[in-house]
């Protein structure tokens, strides 16, 4: 510990120059009318000195940073590296770190010391040959704890002993042998510091799904986040602000309607509520007195449902901001209008999903920064789709925003997004020109599918109008194939045709792909940033990353 000696010494020395300056202040002013000292010339050398005083102050607040957070003193150059997986929580590139770390002091000193970052990791799995280096480094910070089926037994022994230090316990794929143990505990003690509790036990192949459904109610006062996949635990959701239930397409309910009923309307501060294939058989709640029966959850700001389209209608019949939306519906109304003014289909081949999300007015959702729903959205509905056609996809969007109450001349940013078979937008075929014009004040559009032919859309005219997307202002397109020459020509003529014909020219144009895709539009610039004020090319990587380009 620094003793006081210093800080005197250091105090001393800064009153002694300053008795030294307002001595020398003096002597010059009493001899004025012998050196031509003015009044004047005292008030701006003490001003010039409080300009001096102001600067030394800020340069000890800066220094004193650096002291206490050693990452300040990181090279700018690695902080993207640091940062971005420290702010998503995404730490599978720690090995990055740890080699800047080796060549770098700074890092090497600010790494040490985030007893937080390496209590994240402990138990992680990549991590479990230095488990007990990375424990010693996380000093008292509470701890991330991860099961992992065939983990080694002293992993888990040590991580069951460690219980009552878990921030955020995350089971995947564990057995019965862990199971067991961690649900008793958890029935048993009182864990203050558990905010997250995700259980997947997917490896559950010697259990029943509802192996553990008459346990008692686990005692987990702090947790504000739950995830349950395919298992039930009862617990006390008064005071959950998100909840996450899931299982297997096909499996047995886990709950009974009823059941579901009294679980969620005790979930009173819930902001985000996720159901997939939980959903059971809701015929027994129209027998019961309307006060019984429906959900009301008045803080709910983000909802994601996904299963068979008559049991999300049915189970949106009892929720309250479902049924009468008195409760969603207030909460997006900005003068009498709700706000409520974004909305992205999306077809996902892989999964079989149709998937329809609603949200918010954002300030930025053009340029090189689309609206990404996955990533925000205020509710999300999910339904199981082998194929996709004109009419389920219409029916759809209609069905719900007519059960939102939502105005689709409130709709000014969309998101489609189709597979390589999909033929939604047709231009041979009139019945698929409703997919232009459902939403008649869209500003910006993202399409992400490789079959919708952008210059048809672009070029439509009538009478010297705009047929389709007339306000569009914003066009972000998404390719899984090169952007050709003979694609970026027939862009051009597309966008001069709209603009010159049509009178509406486009503010900004996004083109997003890999670096192969995106090879051939630098070459092309000079006739895109003619027409276009802001052309901008977005790298993915991984479909993770994204590296944004303005073109000059």
């Amino acid at each position: 510990m620094m003793d006081r000696d210093s800080q005197a010494v250091f105090r001393a020395s800064i009153e002694d120059a300053l008795n030294r300056r307002f001595q020398d202040l003096e002597e010059a002013t009493k001899s004025a009318t012998v050196n031509g000292f003015s009044p004047t010339d005292l008030n701006k050398l003490a001003y010039e000195d409080m300009l001096y005083l102001r600067g030394l102050l800020s340069q000890y607040k800066c220094r004193l940073n650096r002291v206490r957070s050693p990452l300040v003193r990181l090279p700018p150059e690695i902080f993207p590296s640091i940062l971005a997986p420290a702010v998503s929580g995404v730490y599978g590139d720690l090995f990055i770190w740890l080699k800047y770390g080796h060549v770098c002091h700074d890092i090497r000193v600010a790494l040490l010391g985030m007893r937080d970052l390496w209590a994240e990791v402990v138990f992680h799995r990549p991590y479990i040959h230095v488990h007990d280096e990375l424990l010693r480094r996380a000093g008292s910070s509470p701890l991330t704890i991860w099961f992992y089926l065939n983990s080694p037994t002293h992993i888990i022994n040590s991580a069951m002993a460690l219980l009552v230090r878990a921030r955020r316990i995350v089971v995947c794929r564990a057995g019965l042998d862990i199971m067991r143990p961690l649900i008793s505990s958890l029935g048993q003690g009182s864990f203050e510091l558990l905010d997250t509790l995700e259980i997947n036990p997917s490896g559950l192949h010697e259990s029943p799904i509802g192996a553990f459904s008459n346990q008692d109610e686990l005692v987990i006062p702090a947790v504000r986040t739950l995830a349950l996949y395919g298992v039930y635990l009862p617990f006390d959701p008064s005071k959950l602000t998100t909840l996450s239930l899931s299982k297997k397409l096909g499996a047995p309910p886990l709950l009974d309607a009823l059941s579901v009923v009294i679980m969620l309307r005790r979930c009173m501060l819930l902001e985000k509520l996720s159901l997939s294939e939980w959903i059971p058989d809701c015929n027994i709640l129209s027998t019961l007195p309307e006060n019984d029966a429906i959900i009301r959850l008045p803080r709910l700001s983000q909802l994601c449902i996904s299963q068979d389209e008559a049991r999300v209608l049915q189970f949106w019949s009892f929720l309250e901001s479902g049924r009468a939306l008195r409760a969603f519906i207030a909460h997006t109304l900005a003068n009498g209008i709700p706000s409520i003014s974004r909305l992205s289909v999306e077809f996902l081949e892989f999964e079989g999903v149709l998937q329809l999300s609603v949200g918010y007015p954002s300030p930025s959702t053009s340029g090189d920064s689309p609206w990404r729903a996955h990533q925000s959205y205020a509710l999300r509905f999910s339904t199981p789709s082998d194929e996709l056609t004109p009419s389920m996809f219409i029916g759809f969007i209609e069905c719900i925003c007519t059960s939102l109450q939502l105005r689709v001349d409130a709709i000014d940013t969309v998101h489609y997004r189709f597979g390589e078979e999909q033929t939604l937008f047709d231009e041979r075929d009139d019945n698929k020109h409703y997919l232009f014009t459902i939403f008649p004040a869209i500003t910006t559009l993202r399409l992400s599918s490789p079959r919708i032919d952008i210059n048809f859309f672009l070029k439509s005219m009538s009478s010297g109008h705009v047929g389709f997307f007339p306000r569009l202002q914003n066009l972000h397109l998404k390719r899984n194939t090169p952007f050709s020459f003979e694609y970026l020509e027939e862009l051009v003529e597309a966008i001069r045709t709209r603009t010159v014909d049509g009178s509406a020219p486009l503010n900004s144009l996004t083109l997003e792909g890999s670096e192969a895709q995106l090879s051939k539009v630098v070459e092309y610039a000079s006739p895109l940033t003619s027409l276009v004020t802001d052309v901008w090319l977005k790298t993915t990587y991984r479909s993770m990353q994204h590296t944004a380009l303005r073109l000059a």
